[in-house]
């Protein structure tokens, strides 16, 4: 099954769309235990998915266990692209919804399949106070901040290495957000880590 570790808060999503993309990551996270005799997923592979507007190379990340459960991932966004499992007859279908092409993930505003930050969900008026402070941040959601601001996580080229369990294999993104951006205060580290095993 498919895991993904993150830190940040969940988000109140308005359409049956993203609620199904939610429950079923839900349903994978909680099916995700590996039995003590395991074996380790099978593949791991990764690939140029395509160029951003700024001239950066996404990648996509495949992983694949020994069931013929294949996902898909990039580095823009922390982005879940596909999931793709065999049905009785043994094809394979996407159970997730999103994009055939990184361009429709740089133009998406439902934030499909992607890592939202630094705050999921919406800052009244964009503001928030911290120690005695009042901060104002980004109001893309007029007059609120929605999901980390106008370029918010699920629009950031992240890092990317492969991970290695004993009974798993995964892509682990990594994301710096510098200290002001989209009006936060302090530097933030957030890791997302994404493991297919074969159960």
């Amino acid at each position: 099954m498919l895991a993904c570790n993150t830190p940040i808060q969940p988000t109140n999503f308005l359409n049956f769309g993203r609620l199904l993309s939610v429950l079923l990551v839900v349903l994978l996270v909680c099916a995700c235990t590996p039995s003590e005799h395991a074996e380790p997923a099978d593949e791991y592979a990764a690939a140029e998915y395509a160029t951003l507007p700024d001239g950066r190379t996404a990648m996509l990340y495949t992983i694949r266990n020994n069931n013929g459960v294949v996902a898909q991932l990039t580095d823009f966004g922390a982005i879940l692209v596909s999931l793709k499992t065999p049905d009785r007859d043994g094809n394979l279908a996407d159970v997730t919804i999103g994009y055939d092409t990184l361009d429709g993930w740089v133009n998406d505003t439902s934030y499909m399949g992607a890592t939202v930050g630094r705050y999921g969900n919406r800052i009244a008026n964009g503001t928030f106070t911290l120690d005695g402070k009042t901060y104002q941040l980004a109001t893309n959601n007029a007059p609120n901040h929605l999901h980390g601001g106008k370029i918010g996580f699920n629009k950031k080229l992240w890092s990317a290495q492969p991970v290695e369990q004993d009974t798993a294999i995964g892509v682990r993104f990594v994301y710096v957000s510098e200290d002001g951006e989209e009006g936060y205060p302090g530097k933030l580290t957030s890791a997302v880590t994404y493991l297919l095993n074969n159960d």
